[in-house]
């Protein structure tokens, strides 16, 4: 069965590909930079793909992204997982909420900067080494 997904290590702080699931053992494995890691269930978040591409790759809840339209940021945001099953691009600061899909029908370019959680660390570390 091949699996498409990825999962946050709470333990590692960084983002996994899945490679197996056991749920007997409540366990899985991911890889991450030729590194092959086990984990239980309860050291990870999962990270659902929104079937939405950027470029090449998909779009995953947690990802922070910046939406342009003609050399403009319109909005940037974490993505989340509405109650009605769609995803939106959410702004804690400003209180924007904003569907993907529309933002991608009305043009805009979407720009992933990873996850959420490793783009701010990386961001603060380079941040407190100044």
């Amino acid at each position: 069965m091949k699996l498409r997904g990825k999962f946050y290590s709470i333990l590692t702080g960084g983002v996994y590909k899945v490679l197996n699931i056991n749920f007997q053992n409540r366990k899985i494995t991911g890889i991450n930079s030729n590194e092959e890691l086990t984990f239980d269930f309860n050291d990870v978040v999962w990270l659902e793909s929104t079937e939405i591409k950027e470029g090449k790759k998909f779009i995953y809840t947690d990802d922070y992204i910046i939406a342009k339209k003609d050399n403009s940021v319109i909005m940037s945001g974490i993505v989340k997982k509405r109650a009605d099953g769609s995803f939106a691009l959410v702004n804690k600061n400003s209180g924007q909420v904003m569907p993907l899909l529309q933002l991608q029908y009305e043009g805009a370019k979407l720009i992933n900067l990873q996850n959420h959680k490793i783009y701010f660390a990386r961001k603060n570390n380079k941040t407190k080494e100044k």
